[in-house]
């Protein structure tokens, strides 16, 4: 079936762009355990490891993440768009929050952070 050995490229290609990154990770991680520090690592990988244990299919992990997430994220968008529209009285109060979170400069990802 195509969809399905189109499906089969594209994991065997997050395979193939992820193995040269967990493999640096893995490096890293022994040279800091033979030097007695701590994990150079505060990630999601990190997590996945300390809590659910090794496992070798890192490519699944995140794309199943990555689907998870995207779902999630969707979900919350809508869910938030119809809190608002249920409550127009909210728009003035959200609208200057976001005049003084953002002023005059673009969006951007430390701008939003340090607002918090």
């Amino acid at each position: 079936m195509p969809t399905c050995q189109n499906l089969r490229r594209k994991l065997a290609r997050a395979h193939a762009t992820l193995a040269p990154l967990i493999e640096n990770r893995n490096a890293n991680e022994a040279f800091a355990r033979a030097a007695r520090r701590e994990s150079p690592f505060d990630d999601l990988v990190e997590w996945w490891e300390t809590e659910i244990g090794l496992f070798h299919d890192h490519a699944k992990h995140q794309l199943t993440l990555t689907v998870v997430t995207t779902h999630r994220t969707s979900d919350l968008l809508q869910q938030t768009m119809i809190d608002i529209a249920s409550h127009p009285e909210l728009l003035d109060p959200l609208r200057e929050e976001a005049i003084d979170v953002l002023g005059t400069q673009r969006l951007k990802r430390r701008r939003c952070i340090n607002s918090s």
